[in-house]
């Protein structure tokens, strides 16, 4: 997939979000004077080792006192008053590629239901490449931070002489380009990062001292500061 492809997917997708039906928010907004709050979004099952590592670190932010709205596909069982789930349902779709299409369409419809335009003090935090198009879309329609997680780059994860990995790669690359904070978790990971897209090594910071330290105000500088991600 082409970055036109990929802009073309996420322009399709965009028409089909403004084309929907305003409806009411699944949570109240309860913010005390619009306190800032992550918009976090999750492809993977619960169970996955993905969800698993997300229901872990989604509490770990809500215990340092940031309200977390988690948008993915099946509910996830976190036992914390700060987090609030929006579960869209199963996304049938042509492939991998076309069920995280479906997931893009219905989590940025419940995002815009639950925040309409004008909320302020939102950050979005995507985990993993199949949460990219999400991040890509709400940050053209409402031009709000993100911040992307990867635990791998598709590049460490495949011999890439597929379609589909050439496909994943470039979802991956348009999250590192548009991404206020790159989380990495290895230090291959952000050399990889760099050599695909140098100007984006100013962004990456390290995941562990993110969830345990940081917030939607939290900088790669600073982040870096406490556990510094290896730069060679």
């Amino acid at each position: 997939m082409s970055t036109a492809t990929v802009n073309a997917t996420l322009d399709a997708a965009a028409d089909d979000v403004l084309a929907a039906p305003i409806t009411a928010p699944e949570h109240e907004d309860d913010r005390p004077g619009g306190q800032a709050v992550f918009a976090a979004f999750c492809y993977e099952d619960p169970d996955s080792f993905i969800g698993r590592y997300v229901s872990q670190t989604v509490t770990d932010l809500a215990e340092n006192g940031t309200t977390v709205y988690l948008f993915a596909r099946r509910h996830f069982p976190v036992d914390e008053p700060g987090v609030r789930t929006h579960a869209v349902g199963e996304c049938a779709g042509e492939g991998m590629l076309g069920s995280v299409q479906e997931f893009t369409r219905r989590a940025v419809n419940a995002f815009l239901r639950q925040f309409p335009a004008g909320t302020e003090g939102v950050t979005l935090l995507g985990y993993e490449w199949s949460a990219v198009p999400t991040l890509s879309l709400l940050h053209a329609l409402r031009d709000l931070p993100a911040v992307a997680s990867f635990h791998s780059l598709e590049w460490e994860r495949s011999d890439m002489s597929g379609e589909t990995s050439w496909q994943i790669g470039e979802i991956e690359l348009a999250g590192l380009r548009e991404a206020r904070t790159i989380l990495v978790h290895q230090a291959s990971t952000a050399k990889i990062a760099r050599r695909r897209l140098p100007e984006c090594a100013g962004r990456i910071a390290a995941a562990q001292e993110f969830f345990t330290c940081g917030g939607p105000g939290a900088e790669p500088e600073t982040l870096r500061a406490v556990h510094r991600v290896d730069q060679h």
